[in-house]
């Protein structure tokens, strides 16, 4: 069934959709042409408003506190594979969209380097600015962001499926990097099925606090429109996804699937390159 929309695909602008279900009142549309999932009428409204989330009662309550001392091995996986990678890399300058209350940050400038945030979340700012010795802005990342400045590294960590304005954001990016720099992220993997038939249950997932849904090839195809040398991997057994669906077996069945069959793990990863 072709769905009509007055917003055309927010990674390719391709207008053809096909309407795929509804969700929290949503209905999700997959794009004909390079087939992301996404939210039409959450991405016409404005973004929520993160502050309400980033509060005692808020769906991002576990996000607020700051951990002291944290470690890389209480980041996921994902996050943990980009640290080894930043690493090596060793780069001088960093930046995080999406930099919460800091605790990533505050791992970066342990290891020398030289960091800078944005949040949207104005609760959150307060906490990080407290912590970090480099500047955290506050808002959603935008080309007036650091316009001075370009980073060796710049990190989105599960921040991708927020943005309404997916060309802007990755376009805002690409200026920020400098020649030859990394981009890191990660984001749900909604080729899942554990994943998937978990919208309902998790309001944190759902538009619009999520408006775009995105598989390997969907994201490989949208980093390949725009950098070089992308790499995409999947991680992580989806086992809160798997305990919420009740189904019996779950979660032992969740963990032999994640393991034999990479596209139904939880969480994709990448790293790209901008051209030298």
């Amino acid at each position: 069934m072709a769905y009509s929309t007055e917003l055309s695909c927010t990674a390719c602008n391709n207008e053809n959709t096909t309407k795929v279900c509804e969700s929290n009142g949503y209905d999700l549309i997959s794009c004909d042409n390079c087939r992301l999932v996404f939210a039409p009428q959450a991405i016409h409204e404005s973004p929520v408003d993160y502050d309400g989330l980033y509060v005692e009662d808020g769906l991002y309550a576990n996000k607020l506190m700051a951990v002291p001392n944290r470690s890389s091995r209480d980041f996921p996986r994902a996050i943990r594979k980009g640290l080894r990678e930043i690493s090596s890399l060793r780069p001088a300058t960093l930046l995080e969209i999406g930099s919460g209350n800091g605790d990533f940050l505050s791992l970066i400038e342990e290891m020398g380097v030289e960091c800078a945030g944005v949040e949207s979340s104005r609760n959150a700012v307060e906490i990080a600015r407290k912590r970090l010795e480099g500047p955290v802005e506050h808002g959603l990342f935008s080309s007036g962001m650091f316009a001075d400045r370009t980073f060796d590294v710049i990190c989105t960590w599960e921040v991708l499926e927020h943005v309404h304005d997916l060309q802007g954001f990755v376009s805002c990016i690409f200026d920020r990097l400098r020649p030859g720099g990394y981009l890191f992220m990660c984001t749900p993997n909604y080729e899942s099925r554990w994943m998937w038939n978990d919208l309902s249950n998790d309001p944190r997932s759902a538009p619009p606090v999520h408006v775009t849904f995105w598989n390997r090839n969907t994201l490989q195809r949208f980093l390949d429109s725009v950098f070089e040398e992308n790499l995409v991997q999947s991680f992580s057994v989806p086992q809160n996804a798997a305990r919420r669906s009740g189904k019996t077996l779950a979660e032992v069945r969740v963990v032999a699937d994640s393991i034999f069959r990479p596209s139904q793990r939880k969480t994709l990863y990448s790293r790209s390159r901008k051209p030298a």
